[in-house]
């Protein structure tokens, strides 16, 4: 609303500023209270030891096949928001900013219940692969959807999809993360692992979706992406 109504500038000053409220909570953690052997995925104190080594846990099959589909997933998520953007910005000129923004609101709105909803149904013993899943599943029909619809309101109501994927995504993969890797010592190493997998798919997806949407249009690139997303469900049940 600050960019539709007082200038797209500050948007960036909006950021900065959460930036800001966000280093000043962080300084309100007191280090004596985090349990460092817990905190790296060590099992117990009293059997706690050297985490292992880098190269034995890249040797490990089932963590890379999670880090695989990690990269799929976002190879199929991350350019579809922005193209849904760039496409209201051409078709409703002066509106896309607002429309953009009630995109990012409805996600956001969606992805705090579906967290809460992921988080009730994995303490009551569902699988983590069901529940991430289902997150797959979702990216190819918000995916054909976008590509059969220009106007806001549709575009905002898809956009709801994106709230149940980013929703499971956010709290399955630390839980996935934590499974693997549980006893080694390595949890934080293996969340930078699972965070370089988000940015290796972000990147190409955006990359490539650009060159699709160049060369065959919008309603091309967003099937294009829904149909690495269904790459992606295919692979991930290994």
């Amino acid at each position: 609303m600050l960019g539709q109504y007082i200038g797209h500038d500050w948007i960036f000053y909006l950021v900065c500023a959460f930036a800001v409220a966000s280093a000043l909570v962080v300084t309100l953690i007191n280090p004596a209270e985090i349990d460092h052997e817990r905190a790296r995925g060590g099992e117990d104190k009293a059997e706690s030891g050297q985490p292992i080594a880098f190269r034995d846990l890249l040797r490990r099959r089932d963590l890379l096949t999670f880090l695989a589909a990690v990269v799929l997933f976002h190879f199929g998520y991350a350019a579809m928001l922005p193209m849904a953007g760039q496409v209201l910005a051409q078709t409703h000129p002066g509106s896309d900013t607002l429309a953009l923004s009630a995109c990012i609101i409805a996600a956001q709105l969606g992805m705090v219940g579906v967290a809460w909803v992921v988080g009730r149904a994995s303490a009551r013993g569902v699988g983590r692969k069901t529940i991430f899943l289902v997150a797959l599943a979702v990216l190819p029909v918000r995916g054909v959807l976008f590509s059969f619809t220009a106007k806001p309101f549709g575009v905002v109501a898809i956009q709801l999809l994106d709230g149940v994927a980013a929703g499971i995504f956010g709290v399955v993969s630390v839980l996935i993360a934590s499974d693997l890797i549980r006893g080694t010592g390595r949890f934080n190493l293996a969340q930078g692992l699972t965070a370089l997998s988000v940015g290796v798919g972000a990147a190409l997806s955006n990359l490539t979706a650009g060159y699709v949407v160049q060369g065959f249009g919008y309603p091309a690139g967003f099937l294009y992406l829904a149909g690495v997303a269904v790459i992606a469900l295919v692979f991930s049940p290994c």
